[in-house]
């Protein structure tokens, strides 16, 4: 898997946003008192990463991309023209 593939940049991306919320869950028991279950704590990094890769632009049309678009129900607009 190099770095630049499409697998690898949205296991970074997820990374990113597992690590961010887990910190801002983590903040919010620590100084707020108040806890998220875990189901919805995983809903939301979901959510952030579908986001991120709904706002990709100029992907190639190559057999992994979409995939991961079906995958993660993108829409064709992510492709290049």
């Amino acid at each position: 898997m190099s770095g630049a593939s499409i697998s690898c940049r949205i296991y970074k991306l997820s990374l990113a946003a597992s690590i961010y919320w887990i910190w801002r869950e983590r903040n919010n028991r620590v100084f707020q008192g108040k806890s998220l279950h875990a189901p919805l704590l995983s809903s939301h990094i979901i959510a952030e990463v579908r986001a991120c890769l709904c706002s990709w632009r100029g992907l190639k049309r190559t057999e992994e991309a979409r995939l991961m678009s079906v995958v993660w129900g993108l829409s064709s607009r992510i492709f290049s023209s």
